[in-house]
């Protein structure tokens, strides 16, 4: 098995790793030789075969190696925790609501092992009761730039589209949170609660929030939003669920936490900021400045 691995990453990576470094690299050597030693065609094979040049492309055989030996460890690591999501399925069965908060990038959400977990959480939907089962997500922009690469589709723009048409065929809500509003949320919890969610590092739970929000950006307060991913579940006996979904290369992890407490504390805010307000009878509405499927 560890063989076929091999091979198929070979024919995959060779050409651009291996092959392309080798010819631009002598083809290099050769044109600098010939504009500034300008030597007798004679010499130049003795030139190209010079201890230098043969470390030269001794250096770049092993870093085409370095490489293989890290894509063989990722590609053997793929793999999907199967039981988590049948613990999912299971919490879901009663659910009459999901809001789900998705902190990946766009091309991310194309990954085999993220469909599968997408079809996990749709499935509720697809078993009957949808009419009484609400779907919603939303997606935390944690940077300037993000917007402006939603109006390229050579950056996200292509992408951002067919993850619209996805939720938009499937009925589910699809909402969206720039950074100024993601802050502004975040402000209203305590260190305890941004702590539990994974957006505090532990040892700042107990700190005085002026303490934690000032060691903050020495640890990337934006890189800690992708943390943040986690799902709510009601269900029709009035109980709460939250799980934590996280994804590293191919590998996904979906795991219930014991406290809902801060989970159902930062939906409640999102919700607050996103909706119009509640009228009595009435099912939710989104404020249009914050509903994906209609940002293009």
């Amino acid at each position: 098995m560890i063989y076929r691995v091999i091979r198929r990453i070979f024919r995959r990576h060779a050409l651009f790793h291996l092959f392309i470094p080798l010819i631009v690299g002598v083809s290099v050597e050769v044109l600098y030789t010939f504009l500034f030693d300008r030597p007798e065609w004679q010499n130049l094979t003795s030139h190209l075969l010079s201890g230098p040049r043969i470390a030269l492309y001794v250096g770049i055989v092993l870093a085409y190696l370095v490489v293989i030996g890290i894509l063989i460890r990722k590609e053997t690591q793929i793999g999907l925790r199967q039981l988590d999501l049948h613990v999912l399925a299971d919490n879901l069965k009663d659910a009459q609501s999901l809001f789900a908060i998705g902190t990946m990038k766009f091309d991310e959400w194309f990954d085999p092992i993220v469909q599968v977990y997408l079809a996990t959480t749709y499935e509720r939907q697809l078993r009957g009761a949808g009419a009484q089962f609400r779907y919603e997500r939303i997606l935390l922009l944690d940077n300037p730039s993000a917007r402006r690469d939603l109006g390229s589709d050579y950056l996200d723009g292509y992408l951002a589209k067919c993850l619209i048409a996805t939720h938009k065929r499937l009925h589910v809500d699809l909402y969206f949170l720039e950074w100024h509003d993601i802050a502004a949320i975040l402000n209203q919890l305590t260190p305890e609660q941004k702590a539990s969610l994974k957006y505090y590092p532990s040892i700042f739970a107990h700190l005085p929030d002026w303490a934690a929000k000032s060691l903050m950006p020495f640890i990337g307060r934006r890189r800690r939003v992708r943390k943040l991913a986690i799902g709510l579940i009601e269900t029709n006996a009035n109980s709460k669920f939250v799980f934590r979904f996280s994804k590293r290369d191919k590998l996904l992890s979906v795991r219930f936490e014991q406290s809902v407490d801060a989970g159902s504390r930062f939906v409640e805010l999102i919700r607050k900021t996103i909706y119009k307000p509640i009228i009595a009878g009435q099912p939710s509405v989104v404020k249009p400045q914050y509903d994906f499927t209609s940002f293009y």
